[in-house]
């Protein structure tokens, strides 16, 4: 009797010692599940960093006095014959393109954050504030992804995305077509056409 007391003893501590495998899996499950959730697929987060790029990019043309002029220093000639000077809109200029492609994440992506459309989970990124430093009214529609490195993540994706697209920043953005109105077809172009960082275009987005 006294040895199956200590037996049944023995046998009570053995199971106590080692947690139900099944819940462990499950526990660990879940805990993946939830790490999955704050992981947005690479290509899908390359594509919305481009359309923000073009957004940010097309704000920083837009932003500069449209009366500022710079010469470059180049010739045409007009409807009668004329040699002038070729004078455009500083903003336009490959100068400031330039100088905007080289701050354009490094002054932007700070802003942003990672999300999805309550509406219907898709994922986003958002930024924070508008430009004039108002809460992003869309703040409201979504729900932040939190995420330690997100932002060193968007802004790498940036700078990868101007590296990679540069000169066709450049060419689309030197013309004098009203940019708001141009805006849809600029990210289209440089994130769909020309780069194929997206597969579906802007307008289809949410």
């Amino acid at each position: 009797m006294k040895f199956n007391l200590i037996f049944i003893a023995a046998l009570i501590i053995c199971v106590l010692s080692f947690p139900d495998e099944s819940h462990a899996k499950k526990k660990k499950s879940k805990k993946a599940k939830k790490s999955g959730e704050v992981k947005f697929d690479s290509k899908l987060l390359k594509c919305l960093v481009c359309r923000a790029t073009v957004n940010e990019f097309a704000w920083a043309i837009m932003r500069v006095d449209p009366k500022k002029m710079v010469d470059t220093g180049g010739w045409r000639i007009n409807a009668e014959g004329d040699n002038k000077r070729l004078v455009i809109p500083y903003a336009r200029s490959q100068t400031h393109l330039m100088e905007v492609a080289e701050t354009v994440c490094k002054d932007n992506f700070e802003e942003y954050a990672q999300a999805k459309w309550k509406k219907n989970g898709k994922p986003t990124i958002i930024r924070l504030q508008t430009h004039t430093g108002n809460m992003n009214s869309d703040i409201g529609k979504v729900d932040i992804v939190p995420d330690d490195d997100l932002n060193k993540s968007l802004k790498f994706h940036c700078e990868s995305t101007i590296e990679e697209a540069e000169d066709h920043f450049l060419e689309i953005f030197s013309g004098l077509e009203d940019i708001e109105e141009s805006l849809p077809r600029y990210i289209d172009e440089i994130c769909l056409t020309r780069t194929n960082f997206c597969q579906e275009s802007a307008k289809d987005e949410l």
